[in-house]
């Protein structure tokens, strides 16, 4: 929006040297105001806090029809998943021998934490049988076990 956020720059060599300064030194000034602005408008995250509490890692692989897009799974099991579902992250994708030609096999990798308590295995069987019931319900999906 070519807004300036400030200066930045090296002093010059001849300034550096009267002032008896190294000349790799660099300047910068930035108008925090504006910035602050902006994340507040933008509605940016400055700091999320780091939870204390262990992560916890499973794997899940499926066959899906190849036409869906990661990026529209990802969305709708953040939406469906839980609040501790963290990240999603696409481990595998395979199409070929012993999957059908219209169907892509995946292995997704969830990490779920908490920030609040440590996470108990059931807890976190009970949220994969609900993405399971995700998967199989709205994309059809072949939990491969």
């Amino acid at each position: 929006n070519e807004k300036k956020l400030g200066h930045f720059g090296q002093i010059h060599p001849i300034t550096a040297k009267k002032l008896n300064l190294s000349p790799n030194l660099y300047l910068f000034e930035f108008s925090f105001k504006l910035i602050q602005d902006e994340l507040e408008k933008n509605q940016l995250v400055i700091y999320q806090g780091y939870s204390t509490y262990p992560k916890i890692i499973k794997d899940l692989s499926f066959v899906i029809n190849k036409n869906i897009s990661f990026n529209y799974l990802e969305k709708v099991l953040y939406l469906n998943g839980s609040h501790f579902l963290k990240t999603i992250n696409l481990i595998d994708k395979y199409s070929g021998n012993n999957i059908p030609t219209n169907q892509t096999s995946l292995c997704l990798q969830f990490i779920f934490q908490s920030d609040k308590t440590t996470l108990q295995n059931k807890e976190i069987e009970n949220i994969l049988n609900h993405i399971q019931t995700i998967l199989a319900t709205q994309f059809d999906a072949k939990i491969r076990t």
